[in-house]
């Protein structure tokens, strides 16, 4: 259905950061860490009702991914807003083209 690449912008993945630039809304977000020569790792892609507060989860060692998202060093954070009803729907899509390394792999 939405087939499209990722159009977020990226901010450095701090507390500061996720607060002052992440949504207190619905939406898709995206954890990476670049690499020398421009490329992107991606890390992990998920979705959530309150982008910000799930963030803010993942960056101070509370979710389940913390551990292996904070093994990959500097990160980087970006989301896209999304109604609840095409959330999943666009999650599912990006981890099945990025595949992430803290994700599950998807059919």
């Amino acid at each position: 259905m939405f087939r499209r690449q990722w159009s977020g912008a990226w901010f450095s993945y701090t507390l500061d950061d996720i607060a002052a630039q992440a949504p207190k809304e619905s939406g898709v977000y995206a954890i990476a860490v670049g690499i020398i020569g421009g490329g992107t790792q991606w890390i992990y892609i998920g979705g959530a009702g309150d982008v910000q507060d799930r963030l803010k989860q993942h960056c101070s060692g509370q979710s389940e991914k913390s551990l292996c998202i904070s093994a990959y060093g500097q990160n980087w954070f970006s989301y896209e807003v999304w109604v609840p009803s095409l959330r999943a729907k666009r999650e599912r899509e990006l981890i099945r083209m990025y595949q992430p390394a803290c994700n599950e792999r998807l059919g």
